[in-house]
């Protein structure tokens, strides 16, 4: 996944929760476009999707500048995969109302930006701002948002990095498969999972850690972990401090929860037996993919307990004086 396309998942669950808001009152409402609005969120909440589009267009032809069920069917077509329809029907909306509503402008600004076109998306969102909504500082900042990832991808492409891929050696290749790679901050160590079968010959898989060093220009053999750290359960998603000494991993020990998050320290030469992380950091649900901030401080990582806003969201944790991660919050929207 590319930075463009980071940066589009990150905002994609505004739509859901933000079109059919009812965040603004507007005036002379024809009584049969409202009745027909209704009934297609009734059909909508039932998942009789072609019945709420229906409603949607009937609401539209009985008023054209009732901006709820345009908003509502675009929502619809985006659901669908029909996105430039979805932005077709805003821009339609857009010559039928006339007026800047918040809604309209934010929604072509959205549409364009995933449909990559920045500079039409550019003149959305410098619009939206330039019409002086009556908005909410909540909602002003996710405006904010999308107005700062618009720049920046318009950005990303128009000076593109330019980089070389190679596939490393067969030292840290297998034939199996290697993923979740964590290097140290001055490149000399790398961390990952391999998933190998067991050696029971039973046909189960297992993930383990490994590590290897660089070596002159290459990379020195890997290896796994001890077996303070690999077991016969899985050992996951890992993220090493800037100096080597701290290694965060998700592994099925089956102590909190289905997956928890384990601290291992380097000392004498060796890893030291791991602990898991408090009982604010695994929650007993599936905590998971850990990362370290650069200065150690925060960690970042998934979890899918009570309370989110999707069945996972991103979390971080933050180290007290006593080297304990205890304060935990969920990231706000639109990153969840």
């Amino acid at each position: 996944m590319n930075i463009q396309q980071r940066i589009m998942v990150g905002l994609l669950c505004l739509l859901q929760c933000f079109f059919l808001s009812n965040c603004f009152a507007q005036n002379k409402v024809n009584k049969k476009a409202e009745a027909w609005y209704f009934e297609g969120i009734r059909s909508e909440n039932m998942g009789m999707i072609e019945e709420a589009l229906f409603c949607y267009t009937k609401a539209i032809k009985k008023q054209k500048t009732y901006i709820l069920p345009w908003l509502a069917k675009a929502n619809i077509l985006y659901r669908i995969d029909s996105l430039q329809s979805a932005y077709d029907i805003l821009k339609k909306a857009e010559s039928c109302v006339k007026t800047s509503h918040v809604k309209l402008d934010y929604g072509l600004a959205l549409y364009s930006f995933l449909l990559q076109d920045y500079d039409q998306a550019q003149e959305h969102v410098d619009k939206l701002f330039e019409a002086q909504h009556r908005w909410s500082s909540a909602f002003k900042y996710e405006a904010s948002i999308l107005q700062q990832s618009i720049y920046l991808a318009d950005s990303l492409v128009r000076n593109p990095l330019s980089y070389e891929l190679e596939r490393l050696p067969a030292s840290v290749n297998s034939s199996y498969d290697e993923y979740f790679p964590s290097l140290t901050v001055d490149g000399e160590q790398l961390f990952f999972t391999r998933l190998e079968p067991e050696e029971d010959g039973l046909g189960f898989w297992d993930e383990d850690l490994y590590s290897c060093s660089r070596e002159d220009e290459s990379w020195a053999d890997a290896v796994a972990l001890p077996s303070t750290i690999n077991s016969k359960k899985n050992e996951g998603a890992n993220s090493i401090s800037t100096d080597g000494n701290e290694l965060f991993y998700a592994a099925m020990y089956g102590q909190q929860g289905d997956m928890n998050i384990y601290r291992a320290e380097f000392a004498n030469q060796q890893w030291n037996v791991p602990k898991p992380l408090s009982i604010a950091v695994n929650s007993g649900q599936w905590d998971s993919q850990p990362c370290l901030s650069a200065d150690g401080t925060m960690l970042f990582f998934t979890s899918t307990r009570l309370g989110g806003l999707g069945n996972s969201d991103i979390y971080v944790a933050r180290r007290d004086s006593n080297n304990v991660f205890t304060v935990v919050e969920r990231l706000p929207f639109p990153l969840n």
